[in-house]
């Protein structure tokens, strides 16, 4: 971060009217606020923020907040958004990923949506509902959540068996209840309609087509 490689990175693409989609749980990218303003004034400036909880201290703990870097807290991580949305630049809330018995609930994640009608956030990504591992990291996630929710443990056991493809059992209800409230309140909860949203390069600069007058 003390290199500033991202501001550096930032202005090239301002000065040639590029966009950017970024995704980020640090508010150090507040640092970088008034060239993402100057982006999003020519082009498309898109910040995914993941927010995998609507429960603070679940949340907290799946982020693994607290232990030395730059991720954001719950309150933080609001904070973080409501900035942002003022300065004009998109937020997408990434609930991802989701994990049984941590917040694969229908309460989480109505939760997070009503958070996210609450602070004005239009765009609302679940990915799949559900948490795709490689093999080789798969002891590592099975090691953790059993450190970090060891009172939820046993009752992921009895119902989950480990693999590297994990789907919670209430999957079909969750996709189910994401489409019913972005319908409802405008929020945009398709993810492949997403993924075009990051990428399409948008041109908010306004021009005239020239006239032989002007030659």
């Amino acid at each position: 971060s003390d290199l500033r490689l991202m501001r550096s990175s930032l202005m090239v693409l301002e000065k040639w009217d590029f966009g950017i989609s970024i995704t980020t749980r640090s508010n150090l990218i507040l640092r970088d606020i008034d060239i993402l303003k100057d982006i999003s004034q020519k082009t498309k400036c898109v910040v995914d923020i993941p927010f995998p909880s609507a429960n603070g201290e679940i949340m907290n703990k799946m982020d693994g907040t607290g232990n030395g870097d730059f991720t954001t807290s719950f309150d933080e991580r609001i904070n973080l958004i409501e900035i942002l949305l003022s300065s004009g630049i998109p937020v997408i809330i990434d609930m991802d990923p989701i994990i049984p018995e941590l917040n694969d609930s229908i309460d989480d994640v109505l939760g997070m949506m009503k958070l996210a009608v609450a602070m004005g956030v239009k765009y609302f990504d679940i990915c799949g509902c559900k948490l795709i591992m490689k093999k080789k990291n798969e002891d590592f996630f099975y090691s953790q959540y059993e450190k970090r929710f060891s009172e939820k443990w046993q009752s992921f056991k009895m119902r989950y068996h480990k693999t590297s493809e994990l789907i919670t059992l209430s999957q079909s209800q969750i996709l189910r209840t994401v489409t019913r409230f972005g319908e409802a309140h405008n929020i945009e909860t398709d993810s492949k309609n997403l993924a075009i949203y990051r990428r399409r390069h948008q041109n908010k600069q306004i021009g005239e087509q020239m006239t032989i007058y002007d030659i």
